[in-house]
């Protein structure tokens, strides 16, 4: 199975998904720090609190946020989708920083 989501060329959300489609996410430090998702929430739901993190996308523009865990403070994380077959797609990289653990993205389900 093909990854989930594709990036928008539309500047106005981030992802494109087909509805009900399950998106698996992790997040990974690949330069040896320590890190975790804490929660994500998809729309108004809270999605699976243990791995793997899977949500199943809905119709329409609904906004994505991840609450990661890392260490040390500016950790490069990169935020992954994995398909059935475990392979990986990039979908964000960004610095962990504990003032501001949450990153937000708007998915839009068509």
């Amino acid at each position: 199975m093909a990854f989930q989501l594709v990036r928008s060329t539309s500047g106005r959300e981030h992802f494109i998904g087909k509805v009900s489609a399950d998106v698996t996410l992790r997040v990974t430090a690949p330069d040896g720090g320590a890190c975790e998702i804490l929660h994500i929430q998809y729309a108004t739901d809270p999605v699976d609190s243990e791995p793997p993190m899977i949500c199943r996308l809905t119709n329409g523009r609904k906004p994505l946020f991840v609450l990661v865990e890392a260490f040390p403070a500016g950790t490069l994380l990169n935020l992954l989708e994995v398909d059935e077959h475990g392979n990986e797609q990039v979908l964000d990289h960004f610095h962990f920083d504990p003032m501001n653990p949450a990153r937000g993205y708007i998915i839009i389900g068509e």
